[in-house]
């Protein structure tokens, strides 16, 4: 049994009491230099203007390694152009603030256990999400699962609304309108690498579907959808094989579309946690 085979055994409270252990045993100049290594894993570039050479080293501030450019001039470190620039805050503090994103702590609750201000925590937040975003690059490839979620639309911090409140968080339209926001999901099977992004209000579209999938999906892939007439035209005119199912729960041979129920359920219920999340 290997050590990650080890981890997955734990519990959830087990495994977050071992991060802990394993917290307080990371310093955080040990976790610069590890992220040094990782970053200029293939050879130092500048973060800002991507020149390989010349570059040289220019002393250490606050235990991080400096390093200056010649070509633009600048100077810069393992954390530059990350959402680390520029923080006044130990790393363990962000590996700290990081553990209670995963364990789904609100931005109050957060801000207590890393001792951080209200703003900081949301501004924290933000800065990991864009990170996360911009990380996901490269397209999905193979037999791909698609179908869209719906998620009631929320205007916090849009307040005045000129619409009449809801009645028990209700909708004030039958079926899907714009009421409702249109998230378009997709995994690979194999991989199991997703993507999911807000497309618009109501219906699933064919310009929905461009605007969010278009450059997620490699030509000559598999997609495999339910019977949304959306998808049809998305599939042709990206070069794509198109497998429909008559049912949301149907399967033709090995073609179904489970594994992408699935995440629908574990992205409602991450987003259920946080008692409405503002749509902007």
């Amino acid at each position: 049994m290997n050590i990650d085979q080890l981890i997955q055994s734990l519990t959830n409270e087990e495994q977050q009491e071992l991060f802990l252990i394993l917290q307080k045993k990371i310093s955080g100049e040990k976790f610069s230099l590890k992220l040094e290594e990782t970053r200029f894993s293939t050879g130092l570039y500048c973060p800002r203007c991507g020149c390989i050479e010349p570059i040289v080293k220019c002393g250490q501030y606050k235990g991080k390694q400096r390093y200056t450019c010649k070509s633009c001039g600048r100077i810069f470190t393992a954390t530059s152009e990350t959402f680390l620039s520029s923080t006044k805050k130990n790393l363990e503090i962000w590996l700290k603030y990081i553990q209670c994103m995963i364990r789904k702590m609100s931005l109050r609750k957060t801000a207590a256990e890393c001792q951080i201000s209200l703003r900081t925590s949301f501004m924290w937040r933000h800065k990991i999400l864009d990170a996360l975003r911009k990380s996901q690059k490269g397209k999905l490839d193979g037999l791909i699962e698609a179908d869209e979620t719906f998620f009631r639309v929320s205007y916090k911090g849009s307040k005045p609304v000129d619409r009449e409140p809801r009645r028990r968080a209700g909708s004030h339209k039958r079926g899907l309108s714009t009421d409702q926001v249109c998230v378009p999901c997709v995994i690979e099977r194999g991989s199991k690498a997703s993507f999911a992004k807000i497309g618009g209000l109501g219906k699933t579209s064919r310009k929905t579907l461009d605007k969010v999938l278009a450059d997620r999906i490699k030509e000559n892939s598999i997609i495999c959808t339910d019977k949304e007439k959306s998808y049809i035209k998305f599939a042709k005119e990206n070069l794509l094989e198109h497998i429909r199912l008559a049912e949301t729960r149907a399967k033709k041979g090995i073609y179904h579309i489970q594994n992408i129920n699935g995440y629908h359920s574990r992205l409602k219920k991450f987003i259920d946690v946080f008692k409405g999340v503002s749509t902007k």
